[in-house]
């Protein structure tokens, strides 16, 4: 869409890469990362049982022990470390008999180590797909930019991180800007929930009224914004891009269309920047 406008010569994109070797290790650095947590065993029940110290890890015991999935491999769970809590014989037939609960602390790593790993996978993805386009892609990451915006003074807004993702430094910046928002065209679901008289589900699309539909750019009163909700009654519900209060109850017949909704919508900025934009 941008190189419509401006010519890509460079693309960096920032991933929120998650260090999962530090979750589990927070002294991890250096070599050990290539050694990973489990070199010098022979298998993954070896490591867990020697990471235990061959005792139950919820009640500290020693006998016969187990090595249970904290997330049953059946909904989804790996036989990853992580995944894997020691408990005695008598700990583990109590756990799936429902008697005794795995401790939310482990859960919750496990939790902490999944979503990691997703977000890491889908910032790939987008490289990738980005690659397919333009020559030259480079990724860079959230600590990084951090510490450019920290370097020059800038708060915390997804213009500045953009701004020294793309390289800047103490140049002089545009006072206008564009911001812009992704809309899906329609929600999972192709019908309603709840059933209308006669067990029939209506189709669950995007209303229209009076020729408008929601996320069409509007003007009212003077004010560009887009339409958050329709009202049958000819009323409209405005809202800027990032949700703030336009108007409440716009009149259809007070609107005018500027752009009817898309996939992605802009709207133009102005900002006040600080001394060295």
């Amino acid at each position: 869409m941008l190189s419509k406008i401006l010519p890509i010569e460079k693309v960096v994109v920032e991933i929120a890469s998650f260090d999962t070797q530090k979750i589990l290790n927070p002294d991890i650095q250096g070599e050990e990362y290539q050694n990973g947590v489990q070199k010098g065993f022979w298998d993954v029940r070896e490591y867990c049982l020697w990471r235990a110290g061959y005792k139950s890890e919820v009640s500290g015991k020693k006998g016969v022990l187990e090595v249970h999935h904290i997330v049953p491999r059946s909904g989804g769970g790996t036989d990853n470390p992580s995944n894997l809590i020691v408990l005695t014989a008598q700990e583990h037939k109590a756990i799936h008999e429902g008697r005794l609960k795995i401790p939310k602390s482990k859960i919750e790593k496990v939790r902490i180590l999944k979503d990691a790993s997703h977000v890491s996978t889908i910032g790939w993805h987008i490289v990738n797909e980005l690659k397919e386009l333009y020559e030259d892609v480079r990724v860079t990451y959230g600590s990084i930019t951090k510490a450019k915006r920290s370097e020059f003074g800038l708060e915390k807004t997804h213009r500045n991180d953009a701004y020294v993702i793309a390289g800047g430094t103490v140049q002089k910046r545009a006072k206008e800007w564009y911001f812009g928002k992704f809309f899906r065209r329609q929600n999972r679901s192709f019908h309603k929930v709840n059933p209308i008289k006669g067990g029939i589900r209506p189709a669950n699309t995007i209303k229209e009224a009076y020729g408008f539909r929601r996320y069409d750019k509007v003007e009212c009163e003077g004010k560009e914004g887009i339409i958050a909700g329709i009202r049958s009654s000819g009323y409209f519900v405005i809202r800027s891009l990032s949700g703030e209060r336009i108007h409440d109850s716009g009149r259809y017949n007070k609107l005018k269309l500027l752009e009817k909704s898309k996939t992605v919508m802009f709207e133009r900025r102005k900002a006040a920047l600080s001394s060295h934009d």
